[in-house]
């Protein structure tokens, strides 16, 4: 089962996030661009987080 809050989940996430920012210029402010980023993370439960 995945989940939102679980640590390797949430490690997943935040790296995802931060290239996602910092390598690609995403405006990880948006919360449709937050659920894309988190789509391709197979740890994080992409329907909770939303």
């Amino acid at each position: 089962m995945r989940n939102v809050g679980s640590g390797p989940a949430a490690e997943q996430l935040d790296m995802a996030l931060r290239l996602a920012f910092f390598r690609d210029s995403r405006c990880i402010s948006l919360h449709h661009e937050i659920l894309d980023i988190a789509s391709g993370c197979d740890r994080v439960d992409t329907d909770a987080l939303a």
